[in-house]
């Protein structure tokens, strides 16, 4: 399915500005695991924390693949660097006032104190609440899956990915991420 939208977004890329935010894929999977309970339009279905992480490690939710999102957003921002912006969650909580004006800067919106002050998160915006989801072994499994995929362009650690120059390669386009997709959705 994602690969249905990004093929559609290239020409339209054209035309619009793109804010993409990446995230550490634990705490994202924490997020979205609670933005699926209670979104309705997703089926209602109320999945127990063990079959949800199996699904979205499979790519088996109805978004598709945690990776290929990534994945798809990256080359669309490698091929189009004055289109879409790229920033990590974490950055944006560290340091919210710095990468507000950083977007703001990036769509052409004068970025004041005020507009500043008025941002705010969604949920509790903690980085790192995966501690209080995953046990130690979900944990290992998780990081062992992930460290393999994102190899080639993030350095994925236990704490967060962090600023995306140093934590992007740009010179490697998703080379792992594609081996690994295509040999696991054959099987």
């Amino acid at each position: 399915m994602l690969n249905l939208i990004f093929r559609f977004l290239i020409e339209p890329i054209k035309f619009v500005k793109v804010i993409y935010i990446v995230r550490n894929p634990k705490d994202q999977l924490v997020s979205y695991y609670h933005f699926h309970q209670t979104a309705k339009y997703l089926g209602g279905k109320k999945w127990d924390w063990n079959s949800f992480l199996h699904l979205f490690k499979n790519g088996q939710l109805v978004y598709g693949s945690w990776s290929e999102h990534v994945q798809g957003w990256w080359t669309v921002a490698q091929k189009h660097r004055d289109k879409v912006l790229v920033i990590s969650y974490e950055e944006l909580h560290e340091d919210i006032a710095k990468m507000v004006k950083k977007i703001a800067d990036f769509v052409g919106v004068p970025s004041t104190d005020d507009f500043i002050k008025k941002v705010k998160f969604i949920r509790k915006g903690v980085v790192g609440d995966w501690k209080n989801y995953f046990t130690p072994q979900q944990e290992k499994e998780f990081d062992d899956l992930y460290a393999h995929i994102m190899s080639e362009i993030v350095s994925y650690k236990d704490k967060d990915i962090h600023t995306i120059e140093t934590t992007f390669n740009a010179k490697k386009q998703f080379s792992v991420i594609q081996s690994f997709h295509s040999k696991n959705t054959k099987e």
